[in-house]
């Protein structure tokens, strides 16, 4: 199987599964919303092996900037607790976005998801860490927490 067609039988399965309308658009992007406050880019570039999923955490800030991204660049090598997974700077919106890459051959709908509820979990942790809320040193990441129940998908958004 293909990984395009791998990805496209995943795909077909979420939708079935949760019997919401998925479908990657004309550029193979696909948006959900995940939760009120989560919502989740699944695309794959052309040429790519890799299937990238994005979400927005929150704008960066227009002032005093450095010290918080050489925190989100350490957090990226030592305490990032999301495998596979890195917070970057969407230069258009100026939101940091949690970015992830699964590799697109033999991709399930099973593993899509367990990948889509971890960023259900980690965002809003994300951006409690971000803030300064998390700790009394300021800001930290804690292991990854077990699965406490199924992905519940909100909706598709259409660009």
């Amino acid at each position: 199987m293909t990984g395009h067609h791998a990805l496209d039988q995943a795909i077909l399965e979420i939708r079935d599964r949760h019997k919401i309308d998925i479908m990657p658009d004309a550029d193979g992007t696909t948006t959900l919303q995940l939760s009120e406050n989560v919502i989740c880019t699944l695309e794959v570039p052309p040429g790519s092996e890799c299937i990238f999923l994005h979400a927005p955490i929150e704008r960066a800030p227009r002032e005093d900037r450095e010290e918080l991204f050489a925190y989100l660049l350490q957090a990226n090598v030592f305490g990032l607790p999301l495998p596979c997974s890195w917070i970057g700077l969407d230069a258009s919106s100026d939101e940091f976005l949690l970015c992830s890459a699964l590799p697109l051959q033999g991709i399930t709908s099973l593993q899509l998801e367990a990948m889509m509820s971890s960023y259900l979990v980690r965002i809003p942790e994300i951006r409690v860490a971000l803030r300064g809320d998390a700790d009394e040193d300021g800001r930290a990441f804690d292991a990854p927490p077990q699965p406490e129940s199924d992905l519940h998908v909100g909706r598709v958004l259409r660009g």
